[in-house]
């Protein structure tokens, strides 16, 4: 493993069970223990069909192209990026959980554009398509189902078997994209919950840099399952 200071400019993308998942200047994802400096590779972005490698005259890979497609529509014309800049346009977030049946880990990656879900457990040499659904939000794992929640309400995903299930388990229940933030919790006494934090659009500037929405102080949740 590189000393620290090698990966200061990597992004953090999530974090659980103290590990950290990073993005480094290639848009490539590590878990990094940072206690133990233990550090794993994750399966390759180029494995993931939004993601193309474009390669150099010596076999390289010098460049992506970032699709803008999804399973459901082709939005805009896709990009081409130097490899550190994909990871601007392509990661937003990633979760890790603890999988006791295998006694190994299950990483769930929400990645651009519109929040779309793989994921990959360790030692996989690519990552798993869950869903042609798109603006995933947050997700749990439990006893080998992992709840995943969209903008609208939604979804969630048998890992148990060797053939992935997808089932509904809570139809939509907003009709408008973008005016709240959709969170999955644990309530002490078993349940999942749903968390709707409310986006209050507003505008500013803090030190020189305008912002456009923030979040109000305030939450509403529902039961989930």
């Amino acid at each position: 493993m590189p000393p620290l200071h090698f990966r200061i400019s990597w992004y953090l993308i999530g974090s659980s069970h103290g590990w950290v998942i990073t993005v480094d200047e290639r848009s490539e994802m590590h878990l990094v223990n940072p206690i133990t400096s233990e550090q794993i590779a994750l399966p390759s972005v180029i494995t993931i069909e939004q993601v193309e490698p474009i390669y150099d005259n010596t076999g390289a890979i010098c460049k992506y192209n970032y699709s803008m497609d999804t399973k459901m529509s082709v939005t805009r014309r896709s990009l081409t990026l130097a490899l550190g800049k994909l990871r601007y346009y392509f990661h937003h977030k990633a979760h890790i959980f603890y999988d006791a049946s295998v006694g190994s880990y299950i990483v769930v990656f929400i990645h651009n554009p519109f929040g779309q879900l793989v994921f990959a457990r360790l030692g996989d040499e690519k990552w798993t398509r869950l869903s042609s659904y798109t603006n995933f939000q947050d997700c749990i794992y439990q006893d080998g189902v992992l709840y995943a929640v969209t903008a609208f309400g939604e979804i969630a995903f048998d890992l148990s078997g060797p053939v992935v299930g997808a089932k509904i388990i809570m139809d939509r229940v907003s009709d408008f994209y973008g005016r709240e933030r959709v969170y999955i919790v644990q309530a002490p006494w078993g349940d999942m919950l749903q968390v709707w934090r409310p986006e209050a659009w507003i505008n500013e500037e803090v030190d020189g840099h305008r912002h456009e929405a923030t979040f109000e102080h305030k939450m509403k949740w529902m039961k989930y399952i």
